[in-house]
């Protein structure tokens, strides 16, 4: 948080020392030439469409990133643990942002700095910097790196003059609530005599902590419990929920005070139904939190655990106080200590964890559990359904899901 504001303070002092490319404003330009079947890169003022699986975007110039091997898992290599990836953003050789949720992205490419009009219609805002070599800079899926491929398709591929670059980003939540939901991400290059110094130490993130401890209002909390529980009902097949009782919650307090106000109605309304218990992975129970010291001395709460312990789901305890914090996943029930994040919002992971679930729990399947479709099948189905506004990133091997409807 300290960082974005010294971050916001430097953006407006450096607005004075070059202006934003004829005052245009973000949300202007040429149409955007990012298509499948386009040839030519982008230049800036132009707007790009991308869709990523993983919880962030990266950016890197080829040329500059000449020395990984590809094919090579530079994701796990080189850019997981925070300390790394803080040392890569300092070093401007390949830089990037986390979202908070995979997602489909719009994202204006734009030169200079933007001005107090865009400061206040985006106001999620962070500075990061990246050195551009042979004329390109490429941007995609974190997820891409754990298998490297510098080639990248033409619509992810922004035309640039060689040299050090400062990139603002910035952003908001998109109207529908959810992040990733044909979410606007501005993105403005200023070019610099030289690389400048930033004291990023871990991974930067394009939302504030304001943002993500907003309050909600009554009708937008009534909201989250109507979604929850008309989806256990519905992909469920139960009449009544059943909850957990306050002197059952008062068991998890004990080990970790206060509860976030989504996962302490989830539980009080809904989460004892037995219906959702008969799936493939288990739910996190109160009075598990007395049998089990793991889950009691962690630095996350708990709440799902893969069926024979591959992976496990939880809340970071300084995040307990927030309405709505963010979930993350760890694999290996108790040694790896690695978590990274799942879902932005818990709304939004147990909407997406309800949906996967229950295609355990249907009474009517096919023969097979999974199918393996190919690309052209995938967008037939992709073609008549509607993505929904939730997923999970990271669950069950690193897989990334999303949600047709």
């Amino acid at each position: 948080m300290l960082e974005q504001l010294s971050c916001l303070q430097e953006i407006k002092e450096e607005k004075t020392e070059e202006p934003k490319a004829a005052g245009q404003p973000c949300g202007e330009g040429n149409p955007s030439k990012g298509s499948p079947a386009s040839e030519e890169p982008l230049h800036l003022g132009d707007t790009a469409h991308l869709s990523i699986d993983g919880m962030g975007i990266v950016l890197f110039s080829p040329e500059v990133m000449r020395y990984v091997v590809p094919g090579s898992d530079f994701l796990t290599e080189e850019f997981t643990d925070p300390k790394q990836v803080g040392e890569h953003i300092r070093k401007g050789d390949i830089t990037a942002f986390y979202t908070g949720t995979g997602g489909d992205f719009i994202l204006w490419l734009r030169s200079g700095y933007p001005d107090s009009n865009v400061e206040k219609e985006f106001p999620a805002m962070i500075r990061l910097v990246v050195e551009v070599r042979g004329g390109s800079l490429q941007f995609g899926d974190l997820f891409w790196l754990s298998d490297w491929n510098p080639d990248f398709p033409q619509d992810q591929v922004l035309s640039l003059p060689d040299g050090y670059y400062h990139i603002t980003a910035c952003t908001r939540r998109p109207e529908s609530g959810y992040w990733g939901d044909d979410q606007i991400i501005c993105l403005y290059f200023n070019r610099l005599e030289e690389m400048p110094e930033l004291m990023w130490q871990g991974v930067p993130y394009l939302f504030t902590e304001e943002q993500e401890t907003e309050p909600q209002d009554a009708s937008a909390q009534g909201q989250d419990r109507r979604e929850h529980g008309e989806m256990i009902r519905q992909l469920y097949r139960v009449k009544e929920l059943q909850g957990y009782t306050e002197e059952k919650l008062a068991v998890v307090k004990k080990y970790f005070n206060s509860l976030p106000r989504v996962l302490e109605e989830f539980w009080n309304r809904a989460a004892r139904t037995e219906a959702i218990h008969k799936v493939q992975d288990r739910w996190i129970r109160p009075e598990d939190f007395d049998r089990w010291d793991w889950l009691k001395d962690g630095d996350y709460l708990v709440i799902l655990i893969e069926n024979q312990g591959c992976c496990r789901a939880g809340i970071r305890r300084k995040d307990l106080t927030k309405a709505d914090p963010p979930v993350y996943v760890a694999a290996d029930q108790i040694k790896d200590q690695r978590w990274t994040l799942c879902a932005g919002t818990l709304s939004g992971f147990l909407r997406a964890v309800l949906a996967y679930e229950a295609v355990f729990a249907f009474s009517i399947h096919g023969e097979e559990l999974m199918y393996w479709l190919t690309e052209e099948e995938l967008e037939t189905v992709r073609s008549g359904l509607e993505k929904q506004p939730f997923g999970l990133s990271g669950w069950l091997a690193g897989n990334g899901y999303e949600f047709l409807q």
